[in-house]
């Protein structure tokens, strides 16, 4: 297949795939071609976006696979010094460690999402989500990073704001 771009009636151009075959009369006399295109704009933006999402999800997977292994060997080493293991220091690392965990527990919710999205197998119903538990979950995976950055995270809510209407 060999590809083109081509001009509409309107003067729009569109990409297009297109296979050429000979037309023969008989066995020897070429009477000529026969071309057939296909508009494949569509199909290189799905996959243009494909491989942007593929090389960003790449990107995020690596930051939590090093918190993961730095935390890890950092327990490593101070086990390994005195034989004992600092339980605040523990727990701080172990809790980076989840939390990196979650992170690409998330991006490959993602890339499932992605997968049914391309082979049209995703189902969306529509639901209702508690805008208060949504923003307090995503307060408690960032509150040790803000934290560390000595940022104060307050989160508050008037009580009367509705469900909000979700796509699933």
């Amino acid at each position: 297949n060999l590809a083109c771009y081509c001009v509409r009636k309107d003067g729009t151009r569109f990409l297009a795939a297109f296979v050429a075959s000979p037309v023969f009369m008989g066995l020897q006399k070429h009477v000529g071609t026969v071309l057939v295109f296909r508009d494949i704009t569509e199909e290189k933006r799905r996959e243009r976006i494909r491989t942007d999402f593929l090389s960003f999800a790449s990107h995020q997977l690596r930051a939590p696979i090093s918190v993961i292994m730095m935390n890890a060997e950092l327990i490593e080493m101070r086990a390994s010094v005195d034989g004992k293991i600092d339980t605040e220091n523990a727990l701080v690392s172990t809790r980076e460690i989840r939390e990196a965990a979650e992170q690409m527990t998330a991006l490959l919710r993602s890339l499932v999402l992605v997968s049914q999205i391309e082979t049209e197998t995703l189902h969306v119903g529509a639901g209702n989500a508690d805008l208060a538990a949504v923003v307090e979950s995503s307060a408690r995976v960032l509150s040790d990073s803000f934290e560390r950055k000595r940022i104060a995270l307050k989160t508050a809510f008037d009580p009367r704001i509705p469900p909000l209407r979700t796509d699933g």
